[in-house]
């Protein structure tokens, strides 16, 4: 190897070392993150992070790669930044949900709707649960014209769990991405029978059923038909 060369290499290495100390940095600020804009911003700059020591790794030999190291660190960080920001949103939609009315009939000139307690049960993705769930959201929610997008899809995220939650969590949180989320869910054909039940899954071509349809699920997906 030349001088130039070993001089190359020397500059990767320390350029590598400063994206490492930038890691450390964020790691260490994680417990002082509280809002959902800090926590954003350090989401951007990690995967800033993670491209630029992926491209500095690749230049140097197969003995002084340090990308499997450094790719264990940006996943379980990128994983408690996104674990927070659930934590986050769970706890704004209680003061959501406690603000919505009164901001509704505030301004008259718009609507005389007040949105009621919110009294749907969460959903994990059961096919048995689909019906009510989807009713009572549609009701409560998705119909009210009043009602700002980004609010009801912090109801929505706070409402979902297991498959469906994970299928909308990393969709922005703004007014813009609340239909792509609920229709995303629609879509998803994530929503499965039990042993006993059918199981439904929504295609290009309508709803599939796989399985014996009894009188009560029948009934059921006539309505999802409908809807």
């Amino acid at each position: 190897m030349s001088e130039t060369e070993k001089a190359q290499v020397a500059q990767i290495r320390i350029a590598r070392g400063r994206v490492k100390a930038s890691m450390t940095r964020l790691e260490s600020s994680f417990d002082e993150l509280n809002t959902k804009n800090e926590i954003s911003i350090r989401l951007s700059r990690l995967d800033g992070l993670f491209k630029e020591f992926e491209r500095l790794d690749s230049t140097l030999s197969l003995e002084e790669s340090e990308l499997e190291e450094f790719e264990e660190r940006y996943f379980n960080l990128s994983a408690k930044f996104n674990d927070k920001l659930d934590e986050l949103n769970v706890l704004n939609l209680s003061g959501t949900q406690n603000s919505v009315a009164s901001s509704i009939t505030s301004n008259s000139n718009v609507s005389n709707f007040r949105l009621p307690k919110l009294s749907i049960p969460q959903f994990s993705g059961n096919f048995k649960d689909w019906i009510n769930f989807k009713d009572l959201f549609v009701s409560t929610v998705h119909s009210q014209i009043s009602l700002p997008n980004i609010e009801k899809f912090q109801y929505l995220k706070g409402l979902l769990t297991n498959e469906p939650a994970s299928l909308i969590k990393h969709i922005p949180l703004s007014n813009d991405s609340y239909e792509e989320a609920w229709q995303k869910l629609l879509d998803s054909g994530k929503i499965v029978g039990s042993k006993n039940e059918p199981i439904a899954q929504r295609t290009m071509f309508g709803w599939v059923v796989a399985g014996k349809l009894n009188v009560k699920i029948r009934n059921q997906m006539n309505c999802i038909l409908i809807f």
